[in-house]
């Protein structure tokens, strides 16, 4: 927090109506309003999982900068993100949205970190969730009351609030009027001491948004002024006249200088802040409207509904980076060269693999893993941040038990295609062949790494399992020496015997081996055996917690 501002001395330790915490300096002044990312971004999921931030925003609304404060993906991406000050320092243009729409605001330009994409990027879209939507004025909060307008309407039964006006009914259920009021457009104009909300009765001919409704009257609602300045104002007829009668475009154009009001005698500071309200409210009303007329007219067209749809949202909602486009690609030209039978020419594969270790591999970084499977699993598939990796996943997972074959592991895993690449030859004078037994013994070593990463995860959740494979590697700007040596060194053993991290060492491999539909799929194994007493343990510990 003090990263961001110095001058904070304390915080209020009980949050306001939308969760946020008022900040404090030695003078026990109001600086700012802190807040946090969760739970609004509970289901904006990076590379594992959801990742907290700290907002701090200003009395205007403006975001004055964010922190993260806590997430769920792997050490090395967190502490990039951590330490990239430019990423932090975009946020400084993005602003809490008081448009009045329930909608996130429009998705803002943001350069993710490198090598930390999906950490970056889910901490921006959280920060996005959190300071998205309608926000209600703490100032005046409260909304219209029947016997506030009762000398407008005297035969008023009861009023229907929205964010910002009331609807008027008798006791009949007909609709007798309509009220705005200025404290959900703005509440920040000061007079004397503070600032005034205003009602305003509108000429109710059911088409509130028309460009010419008129503002039949005014009044004062509430204020922190003096009250003998507020009581001048009130009972200054002529005052209220220069704005009743007027269109809301005409005075949403308005500003104390064109208008040429004079402030009330005796209240000048206070009305002249009156008279000011009246004008921007009317502006932000014409804004809303506007936006309103538009929403409205895209829902009546068939782009429009096909963009407002759940469908759509998500759509419009996906961020799709060079990267991820080409892995898609990729993945897309994947299914035509197996129909094709390229794979059996020996030039086309090896540009294919080399294809794959750069783009899939250093590029994209787009590999499964331990780590991932675990996180998605548990936090749910973060397909809107990071599609070509869920295609990739989706391919992974679903086609060995759809087509009885492995894609991934034979065509797409760049360490399995450095593997493929470097590999000995059946004459070569490096192979190394195993013995038979100890050969059949490292094959147990994947499923067994496997299972206790699960009893693992079962019992200590944040357990890191990006180290245990190799994978992170690729990620070579944040990966630390210890996940690059333990990648050179599976290599190296693989140039001596063939695929020999793929066959004695990969429990990511093991796991979709596993998913593959065989023949013999019927009979149970041992493998079988081991998936239902893990899913008992797991049950088990579920139950008992």
């Amino acid at each position: 927090m003090q990263s961001i501002l110095p001058e904070v001395f304390s915080i209020e330790p009980t949050a306001d109506a939308e969760g946020f915490w008022q900040a404090f300096d030695s003078n026990r002044q109001a600086i700012a309003r802190v807040g946090r990312t969760l739970p609004a971004a509970n289901d904006v999921i990076g590379y594992r999982g959801p990742t907290e931030a700290l907002v701090v925003i200003d009395a205007e609304f403006n975001l004055l900068g964010v922190r993260l404060i806590n997430s769920a993906d792997t050490k090395e991406h967190v502490n990039a993100v951590r330490l990239a000050t430019d990423f932090f320092d975009q946020f400084r243009e993005w602003r809490f949205d008081d448009s009045g729409s329930q909608e996130s605001p429009s998705k803002p330009e943001i350069d993710a970190v490198s090598g930390a994409t999906l950490t970056s990027l889910a901490l921006a879209k959280g920060v996005m969730a959190r300071i998205g939507g309608s926000r209600q004025s703490l100032v005046f909060p409260e909304p219209i009351e029947v016997d506030e307008i009762s000398d407008w309407f005297p035969k008023a039964d009861y009023i229907t609030n929205s964010n910002y006006s009331a609807a008027v009914y008798d006791a009949e259920n007909q609709r007798i009027g309509q009220v705005l009021r200025s404290g959900a457009f703005t509440d920040s104009i000061a007079g004397y001491q503070g600032p005034t909300e205003l009602l305003f009765r509108i000429r109710d001919d059911n088409r509130s948004n028309a460009k010419d409704v008129i503002i039949e009257a005014i009044k004062i609602r509430s204020s922190f002024d003096n009250e003998p300045y507020v009581r001048y104002c009130r009972m200054e007829r002529s005052f209220w006249k220069k704005f009743t009668g007027q269109t809301r475009r005409h005075l949403a154009g308005m500003t104390l200088e064109q208008s040429g009001v004079e402030g009330v005698s005796g209240a000048t500071m206070t009305s002249l802040a009156i008279a000011e309200t009246v004008y921007q409210t009317c502006e932000c009303w014409n804004e809303q409207q506007r936006l309103e007329t538009e929403r409205q007219r895209d829902r009546t067209t068939l782009w429009g509904r096909m963009t407002h749809s759940r469908i759509g949202k998500w759509g419009n909602d996906v961020r799709l980076s060079n990267a991820g486009f080409a892995c898609i690609l990729l993945m897309i030209g994947l299914g035509t060269v197996k129909r094709l039978g390229w794979f059996r020419k020996r030039w086309f594969r090896r540009v294919w693999l080399v294809t794959v270790v750069v783009v899939v591999g250093f590029w994209s970084g787009n590999m499964l893993s331990m780590s991932l499977i675990a996180g998605w699993a548990g936090e749910g598939i973060a397909w809107r941040l990071a599609p070509g990796l869920a295609l990739i996943a989706l391919i992974a997972l679903v086609g060995p038990a759809a087509g009885k074959s492995n894609p991934y592991c034979n065509h797409v895993c760049p360490h399995g295609a450095l593997q493929q690449l470097i590999r000995p030859s059946q004459h070569s004078s490096r192979r190394i062949k195993l013995n038979r037994k100890l050969a059949w013994m490292m094959t147990m070593i994947p499923g067994c790494s496997l299972t206790i990463a699960y009893l693992t995860l079962l019992f200590y959740p944040t357990v890191e399992l990006a180290n245990w494979e190799p994978f992170h590697a690729y990620l070579f700007r944040l990966a630390p020496t210890v996940s690059i040596a333990f990648a050179v060194a599976t290599l190296v053993a693989s140039a001596w015997i063939p695929m020999g991290y793929c066959r004695y060492g990969c429990p990511t491999g093991r796991l979709i081996e596993y998913l593959r539909r065989r023949a013999t799929g019927h009979r149970l194994t041992v493998s079988d055996g081991t998936a239902i007493v893990l899913l008992a343990v797991a049950l088990s510990v579920r139950l008992s917690g």
